[in-house]
């Protein structure tokens, strides 16, 4: 407060308060960064690792879906399903989303971008977003999360999309195997539109 009045009155201005003000910037940053910092690397994954234990979770614990820190990892009909509670959603607020996995290669061939936005305008009705190797939806809360219920219809529907496209399932650890080769293809893509 003792800094205010010398903005005000231009006799009691002093050349030390110019050394005040960098000075309280910077402590207050400090202060922030420091909250912050243990907002998201302390208190925030104990957030997440009890978010896991309670509902919609649960259930697809129930289901035979395994926790692995952050994640659920399941299988329904041959396809990898990984549910995901995520500390900050795409718009900033907490959400839970799901993966379903898929192998982007059709006969020996990675699936096309072109094909891929030609499918999300396909099934723009059904608001499951289609990736180059897995189908995604997010649902996004404030206090409450969505339930199981709300969840479970969109995996299902996710499976049979895959199957209807006849888009082969893929397991976590071929999609990391894979991934060498997809970041390859990706990049060979990239430097095919820069020509």
């Amino acid at each position: 407060m003792f800094v205010l009045p010398m903005f005000f009155n231009s006799e009691t201005a002093s050349d030390d308060a110019f050394f005040v003000i960098p000075i309280i910037a910077f402590v207050l940053a400090l202060f922030c960064s420091g909250l912050y910092y243990y907002w998201d690397t302390i208190w925030g994954p104990q957030q997440r690792q009890k978010k896991m234990n309670t509902p919609p979770f649960t259930s697809f614990y129930k289901l035979g879906f395994d926790k692995r820190e952050d994640l659920a990892i399941g299988i329904i009909k041959d396809y990898h399903i990984i549910v995901r509670y995520n500390w900050r959603g795409t718009t900033g607020k907490p959400s839970v989303s799901f993966e379903t996995l898929y192998n982007p290669k059709k006969s020996g061939q990675f699936v096309h971008q072109n094909i891929v936005d030609q499918l999300n305008k396909t099934y723009r009705k059904e608001k499951i977003i289609w990736f180059r190797n897995f189908l995604t939806k997010e649902w996004e809360f404030n206090f409450r999360p969505p339930t199981f219920e709300s969840i479970f219809p969109y995996v299902e529907r996710s499976v049979e999309l895959l199957k209807a496209e006849k888009f082969e399932p893929l397991t976590l650890e071929q999609s990391d195997d894979m991934l060498p080769e997809f970041e390859r293809y990706l990049e060979d893509e990239r430097n095919k539109k820069r020509r």
